[in-house]
């Protein structure tokens, strides 16, 4: 398996797994208890989303970028 396949696959199994924790973030928020342990679990799976968003943008600068590229979280302020 050469290293642009393995990127490949790389960035659909991270995306699935952000899709994933995108509904799991949407239908926490949409319950109406406010449990400590509900806003326990939406800030964990908001944290690991940002963390996967993290993977693919650096898979893809690093990988699909030509030369130097200064690498940016999604969530760092500008």
């Amino acid at each position: 398996m050469g290293p642009d396949k393995l990127a490949e696959e790389s960035i659909i199994a991270l995306n699935i797994v952000r899709v994933k924790l995108l509904t799991r973030i949407a239908m926490l928020e949409h319950v109406v208890d406010n449990k400590e342990r509900l806003r326990d679990d939406h800030e964990r799976f908001t944290r690991a989303k940002d963390h996967v968003e993290a993977a693919l943008t650096f898979i893809q600068q690093t990988h699909y970028s030509p030369g130097e590229v200064r690498l940016e979280l999604p969530w760092s302020e500008r």
